[in-house]
């Protein structure tokens, strides 16, 4: 609807968002036009937390993405990539045992790599990451695009295990901030509001929701992938 009235166009403009945010909820992670980066960035500097990672099927995406803001060495201290088992129990104190029992893949090793990088780094917030990325590796029990993240903190833990749709570069992709990851408006941000949030960085799973987009790279996409937690921008 075209109109030369700024104040109803205005007005229009303010019921559309509305029904957006009405619907969306907490899945929206800003309004401004803020990239996901951005948003993490300016929770983690107002409430003077510092974040380290232990990543394995991201492969230092994470790192990557959480370090592309200038001034970042404020919040992030650092990470390692520990793809090798044996990486993992050498970096990330990941008890040896536990893979064997559980699998480099599970909420367990998760919560542990989690745990031990912020141990080991000595950091507010630590966030583990481990999957199947593909395209092979994957089973009946455990398919291509199984991700588990966690977030550790000094209120506990939390963990959240994602089927992610997509070849290799989506499933990374969407693994390494959901974390920013896992719901993110949930997680991330109440531990570091509360400072002993209790939840994981990443929005709602959805389920049977046809895609509208390959998948969400950049802001503005709402469609959502089979089960994907997808991140949702509205611009004002």
């Amino acid at each position: 609807m075209w109109t030369d009235d700024a104040a109803r166009a205005q007005k229009t403009l303010d019921e559309i968002v509305q029904g957006f945010e009405i619907a969306l909820a907490d899945r929206i992670f800003s309004r401004d036009g803020s990239s996901m980066e951005e948003v993490v960035a300016g929770l983690l500097t107002r409430n003077n937390s510092t974040i380290s990672a232990a990543e394995s099927c991201t492969g230092g995406l994470l790192a990557q993405r959480l370090t592309s803001i200038a001034g970042s060495s404020s919040y992030f201290l650092g990470g390692v990539v520990s793809y090798s088992n044996e990486l993992k129990t050498a970096w990330a104190d990941v008890p040896a045992e536990l893979i064997q029992t559980k699998g480099a893949v599970s909420s367990e090793v998760a919560i542990a790599l989690a745990e031990g990088i912020r141990r080991q780094v000595g950091s507010t917030l630590g966030v583990g990451i481990t999957g199947i990325a593909g395209p092979s590796g994957g089973s009946d029990e455990k398919p291509v695009g199984t991700v588990h993240i966690a977030l550790s903190h000094a209120g506990g833990v939390k963990e959240r295990g994602v089927l992610f749709p997509g070849d290799r570069e989506a499933i990374r992709w969407h693994a390494s901030l959901g974390a920013d990851g896992t719901r993110h408006q949930e997680v991330l941000t109440r531990a570091l509001v509360r400072r002993a949030g209790d939840s994981l960085c990443g929005a709602r799973k959805f389920r049977g929701i046809s895609p509208r987009s390959s998948f969400c790279r950049s802001t503005c996409k709402v469609g959502t992938l089979g089960e994907f937690s997808h991140h949702t921008q509205i611009h004002r």
